[in-house]
């Protein structure tokens, strides 16, 4: 599931009795070559292929997905540029640089320089062709490389041959391919979204947003939280599951949470610890919610990542 959250449609659209209505975004193939008229229409002319080997997908911890930016450039003169914003990342000072760094020529330079600066810890400045950037290890074996442009800067991550930016609004890995950032759900392999600044636009999804609707309460399983401030409705002849706020008036409309749902269970919150939602699926996989019925991505967010991305990293030799 994106992280995006779609506005909703008008509930009188959908008001039948015994009808509620929620919205989620449904996956439905196009034809193998085909790309999206709204992906067209900036600028998209050909999507990556999907990444089919785990290994070569970027999907490491919120700890280990940042470093400690460089204070002084290659000068020891303190930096005064701004990091270019998440929300920014296709803006001409991304795009510009990443056209030039995508060439054969300089994955091999990379290549090289990612051999012969191998000291953990240490930024490695380089000028070439007017192009400033700085090389990185950090102490889990990453290579980071920062690319510095008037007044902004931007750092990415090179792994298996490929250039990766982490969206920590999102706490999502994105890699660069033909002028654009991807993001391929690390826990769902086939779906494919296309970066696009303020929002991630599925690849293969007729439609951004689709009115899914939960038929009447005596198809419907009831699975309730044990602090009783949730509901999972469980379909039991489709098997799509809908989250439910049970205050009154409640605090958000249903949720959409999955289809193919075996069975649903609530983490325990006595420990003060927020609620996660867990729903077996019919494929033998996973899925978690918060309590707000937005999807994790296992193993990225728990109750002390505030407290992780918070500690101050180790100190680095400039």
């Amino acid at each position: 599931m994106s992280g995006v959250v779609n506005a909703r449609p008008s509930v009188q659209n959908y008001s039948q009795t015994g009808v509620k209505a929620a919205v989620a975004v449904h996956h439905h193939a196009y034809a193998q070559g085909t790309v999206r008229q709204k992906l067209q229409k900036i600028g998209v002319r050909v999507e990556p292929s999907l990444i089919t080997d785990r290994s070569e997908l970027m999907d490491t911890d919120k700890t280990h997905s940042t470093i400690r930016f460089p204070q002084k450039g290659a000068d020891h003169q303190p930096i005064t540029a701004t990091q270019v914003s998440a929300r920014h990342f296709n803006d001409g000072v991304v795009r510009d640089n990443m056209k030039l760094i995508d060439s054969p020529d300089w994955q091999s330079r990379v290549s090289g320089l990612n051999s012969t600066e191998n000291q953990p810890g240490h930024y490695y400045w380089h000028n070439d062709g007017g192009i400033n950037y700085c090389h990185y290890l950090d102490t889990s074996g990453y290579q980071w490389y920062g690319w510095y442009s008037g007044d902004q800067y931007f750092w990415t991550r090179d792994f298996n041959g490929r250039w990766w930016w982490y969206d920590s609004d999102f706490n999502r890995w994105c890699f660069w391919n033909n002028g654009f950032w991807w993001w391929q759900d690390p826990n769902h392999i086939a779906d494919l979204y296309c970066y696009n600044n303020d929002n991630y636009v599925p690849c293969n999804s007729v439609e951004d947003q689709v009115v899914v609707t939960a038929s009447s309460d005596a198809t419907m399983r009831s699975i309730p939280s044990a602090d009783g401030t949730r509901i999972v409705k469980l379909d039991e002849q489709t098997q799509d599951a809908f989250l439910y706020d049970t205050a009154n008036p409640p605090g958000f409309d249903p949720v959409y949470l999955a289809s193919g749902v075996e069975s649903v269970d609530f983490s325990d919150t006595s420990n003060g610890r927020p609620m996660e939602i867990i729903l077996k699926l019919n494929d033998g996989s996973f899925d978690m919610f918060d309590s707000q019925g937005n999807a994790y991505n296992p193993g990225l967010l728990d109750a002390d990542e505030a407290k992780q991305g918070d500690a101050p990293p180790a100190p680095a030799v400039n």
